[in-house]
């Protein structure tokens, strides 16, 4: 456990003192999600954003235990009312995104990555994240030139050459899709 263990049990103890602060379960949760324990943070963060509606890092936080535990239909809604008070909050923006793509509404989740790309230009994360939302949106040919061009920045960028290889070969472009998946093995045995 460690310092993940330790600060946990600093928090339930503060938990326990405040129950309805909801920093604290905030806090709480997120040690929780840390530690890969969603099912421990689900009701801190529940009693967090129950607390304070307003609290978005809760909300986000509530948002990822939901969407780690299979719940990701019910991640929406949080992180939409965060989104409407603050339409550029990053976290909100690609944890949105993220579900979205889960819950194979990949067209939906092209509008929040491509708002975090106009809040992180370049961002090389960003850019795979809206690749795979435009892959599961059907629009490959977008998709493929942005890992084209994640690639050309970083030859050894084995995610975008693994996605880049798995458009090429649902395409039929064996010979491509090939090369790059070789690449991506190769960049992977070398980190």
């Amino acid at each position: 456990a460690g310092a993940i263990g330790e600060a946990i049990e600093e928090m339930v103890a503060l938990a326990l003192l405040n129950p309805a602060n909801p920093m604290a379960r905030n806090v709480l949760g997120r040690l929780y999600l840390d530690a890969g324990a969603p099912q421990a943070a689900l009701p801190h963060l529940m009693a967090a954003s129950r607390a304070d509606p307003a609290f978005r890092e809760a909300q986000v936080n509530l948002a990822t235990a939901l969407l780690q535990l299979g719940r990701a239909a019910e991640a929406v809604a949080p992180l939409q009312a965060v989104l409407k008070a603050h339409p550029d909050f990053i976290p909100a923006l690609d944890m949105l995104g993220r579900v979205l793509v889960t819950l194979e509404r990949g067209r939906e989740a092209i509008a929040p990555f491509r708002r975090l790309l106009a809040l992180q230009p370049g961002d090389p994360e960003v850019l795979l994240s809206l690749a795979n939302a435009l892959n599961a949106a059907q629009e490959t040919t977008e998709a493929a030139a942005i890992l084209q061009a994640l690639v050309a920045r970083d030859p050894a960028n084995h995610r975008a050459l693994n996605n880049l290889a798995n458009i090429e070969l649902a395409e039929g472009r064996l010979t491509e899709a090939e090369d790059h998946a070789r690449a991506a093995i190769a960049s992977e045995r070398m980190r």
